[in-house]
């Protein structure tokens, strides 16, 4: 029994890209170039629904954070038609320079996937595998460097002090909506914060993310949903959240998910790339 455990964490160290992870190693610890303790005096120039949000989140009085990591499971979709696979996820985000790298195993009927997903300096790509080296999707070009910097910004109220970046522009547009610009490298990516009474951010909405399918990537409507706030290392931010796409057939849910853990200003990864352990 050793020698088969020890035969798959070989394989899963293999199937992941080592460059990503180096890549990961470095941005975290680089990452804090902004030291400071936030206080109501720096949220003064922000929209007053983000100033109502970021101070309903409980950000003031706590360091800024230059990295966030996030912890979560659930399930997922291949596609509309597809059934509910179980998933497990790690992701890393920095903020200066900004970066994100997201790893995920999600338990389908083929077998064990291997999923990364990763944006640095104006680059986004997607590499999937199974079993879990063997090559099963690759996918990078503009459509994705762009789709890959919107999810950044959509994880935004994972890591509320990143409203204060300066890369991102923010505008109120009504009562309960914040339209939201990220720049970066340069490329642009924007969406729309649309908050309850509370002041807590329900969901986001963006046109400019990309479906992929084999070599195709199509654009079409995307919305992120949030809630069950809860106190995560002294910041409230959602525990659950469930990603759907519109399709001009229908729109359907392919990530429902809920945070485990929640780690900001960290300066490293976890060792392995393995996110369930074997029995």
């Amino acid at each position: 029994m050793r020698q088969y455990k020890f035969l798959f964490l070989l394989l899963t160290l293999v199937s992941c890209e080592k460059s990503v992870f180096d890549d990961i190693d470095v941005l975290l610890k680089q990452n804090f170039q902004n030291n400071f303790i936030i206080e109501e005096a720096h949220l003064c120039s922000l929209p007053p629904l983000i100033q109502s949000y970021m101070e309903a989140s409980g950000v003031i009085g706590t360091p800024y954070a230059n990295t966030v990591k996030i912890v979560y499971a659930g399930d997922f979709k291949t596609n509309e038609d597809a059934g509910w696979d179980p998933m497990d996820a790690i992701t890393y985000t920095t903020y200066d320079p900004v970066s994100r790298n997201w790893i995920g195993e999600i338990h389908s009927t083929l077998g064990k996937m291997t999923v990364l997903d990763y944006y640095y300096n104006g680059v986004g790509k997607m590499d999937i595998r199974l079993f879990p080296s063997v090559p099963f999707q690759w996918a990078q070009g503009p459509e994705l460097d762009k789709g890959e910097l919107l999810t950044i910004l959509a994880e935004l109220p994972f890591s509320p002090s990143a409203f204060l970046h300066e890369n991102i522009v923010l505008e109120q547009i009504s009562a309960s909506a914040v339209r939201a610009t990220i720049f970066d490298a340069g490329l642009s990516a924007s969406g729309t914060f649309y908050f309850d009474k509370n002041h807590q951010i329900q969901r986001f909405e963006s046109n400019e993310r990309f479906l992929v399918s084999g070599s195709r990537a199509e654009n079409h409507p995307w919305t992120a949903y949030l809630w069950d706030y809860q106190n995560f290392n002294g910041v409230a931010i959602p525990s659950k959240f469930k990603l759907r796409w519109h399709l001009p057939e229908g729109s359907f849910d392919y990530i429902k998910a809920t945070l485990k853990d929640v780690h900001f200003n960290i300066n490293k990864r976890s060792t392995l790339c393995v996110l369930r352990k074997t029995e």
